[in-house]
């Protein structure tokens, strides 16, 4: 490696030990560092020619494919994110336009991420119009509880006869024209809602074992509370007797089972020792207006 101190700045050049060959340097020129392969320059960090502080790279026909700028940054050419993307500001398309400069599109949100589609048809003289999914669309997005929103283009209303995993019918008046537009989630992704920003997680020391046990523990004690509610609900309002039958008990409201079979039951005779097979049970709420004993037995 050499280093070279000129007026026209420092140079530092790599050789490769071969044809002697510039591979790489660095030159710094009136606070500007610029960054060369060979003989091609790939890019610069210092002042632009607008007075500001900018960092840019290049091809080797001097092509911007990334510029950063004090505030905003700029890639001139096709990008692909292979991860998630998180904006936490607006999200927008710049066109270009004949009369009124450059302006921003905005890009439309759902809480779950849609693909959509939008044609038009015309309805036949059998009163339908069979409309076709794309196949490619299909294979883009889940089909289940996908969703067609119709406009007619006439006076007449026009609306959906069925919907299927390969196309759609639409039912109205013979010759109506229409326009329609099919939504649905995104393969892989349909489980998605209003996910929470986590901002970068790491995965290496998340326990996604411990994570489902306490999700299926705490479905399980939500599902038995709303089964203790609504027992306490049928209890309350509509228990007003009880009956054992065959071992069973049986709760009754105006006369008609409305829980049961429950048990079975069974017992012996009380403190007394009794002989007889004999069984009691108290059955009472804790307002105390229900209050009954129910005797099971050869008596």
């Amino acid at each position: 490696m050499y280093v070279y101190l000129g007026k026209g700045g420092i140079s530092t050049d790599s050789f490769d030990g071969q044809s002697g060959s510039i591979v790489r340097s660095i030159k710094m020129t009136e606070g500007t560092i610029g960054f060369y392969k060979g003989a091609y320059e790939c890019g610069f960090v210092g002042v632009s020619d607008s007075n500001e502080i900018k960092m840019s790279l290049m091809d080797k026909e001097k092509n911007d494919i990334l510029n950063v700028h004090h505030d905003w940054l700029e890639l001139p050419v096709f990008t692909q994110v292979s991860g998630d993307l998180s904006v936490l500001g607006s999200k927008a398309r710049c066109v270009k336009t004949r009369d009124y400069g450059k302006r921003k599109l905005y890009a439309y949100e759902t809480p779950t991420p849609y693909f959509g589609d939008i044609g038009e048809g015309v309805i036949a003289e059998d009163g339908l119009c069979y409309v076709s999914i794309d196949p490619v669309f299909a294979q883009c997005v889940s089909l289940e509880g996908y969703q067609v929103f119709l406009q007619s283009y006439g006076k007449d209303a026009v609306c959906i006869e069925g919907r299927y995993s390969d196309h759609f019918v639409v039912s109205g008046t013979p010759g109506l024209s229409f326009g329609w537009e099919i939504k649905a989630k995104q393969i892989d992704y349909d489980q998605l809602r209003m996910t929470e920003e986590r901002g970068q997680v790491d995965t290496s020391t998340a326990n996604y074992g411990a994570e489902a046990a306490s999700y299926l523990a705490m479905s399980a004690a939500q599902n038995m509370q709303q089964s203790f509610s609504n027992m306490e609900l049928l209890l309350s309002g509509k228990v007003d007797g009880a009956f054992v039958e065959n071992g069973y008990l049986y709760l009754t409201s105006n006369n008609e089972v409305v829980a049961g079979p429950l048990g079975p039951f069974s017992g012996t005779g009380g403190s007394g020792g009794s002989s007889g097979n004999n069984a009691v049970l108290a059955v009472s709420n804790t307002s105390g207006w229900l209050s009954k004993s129910i005797a099971y037995g050869k008596d």
